[in-house]
């Protein structure tokens, strides 16, 4: 039923399209020059994909790539308790030279099975947009923009969570 659902949605240009699903992994690889972060969901969805002969083409996909940092960012402002083990693990990692970072590995074990609403905007090679600097640039192939507006862990997460706010407040 879902894939039907998924099948028949539409996607016009500049226009958002909110989509409820479920997070089923979260890996880290990388193409040679960055490191992403590959979140796979329960659902299928628009995306631009390279084929092996270096076009891009629309097709259904179940995951999203991340620039860490970004992914990250959104997930500190919508998850309650995670700033908190952010902070505990960068500090750690300064103090060690770097062991102990924050990353895709805890970003797993908390959005294991959390529910996520995406909203995606579609966009055109040749659009402009306006990067976090102020500078305006093209965008060289067409695809997709996402924003994740809402995050509900797992119970049990949620559980765990408060615990650590808890611990860390002394209650």
């Amino acid at each position: 039923m879902a894939k039907q659902a998924n099948q028949e949605q539409t996607v016009v240009r500049n226009e958002a399209v909110e989509i409820s699903t479920k997070v089923k992994s979260i890996r880290v690889y990388s193409n040679g020059e960055n490191i992403r972060y590959r979140v796979t969901f329960d659902k299928d969805f628009k995306a631009f994909t390279k084929t092996e002969a270096d076009e891009y083409v629309e097709t259904d996909v179940n995951y999203i790539d991340f620039i860490p940092r970004v992914f990250i960012a959104q997930c500190l402002s919508l998850v309650d308790g995670l700033d908190l083990i952010y902070t505990k693990k960068k500090e750690q990692s300064l103090r060690n030279d770097g062991a102990g970072a924050f990353g895709a590995a805890e970003l797993q074990v908390v959005l294991k099975d959390a529910k996520l609403v995406l909203e995606r905007t579609k966009f055109e090679a040749g659009d402009e947009y306006t990067d976090a600097d102020g500078v305006i640039h093209t965008h060289e192939y067409a695809g997709y923009n996402t924003a994740i507006k809402d995050i509900k862990v797992s119970e049990k997460m949620q559980a765990k969570l408060d615990q650590i706010i808890d611990k860390m407040l002394g209650l």
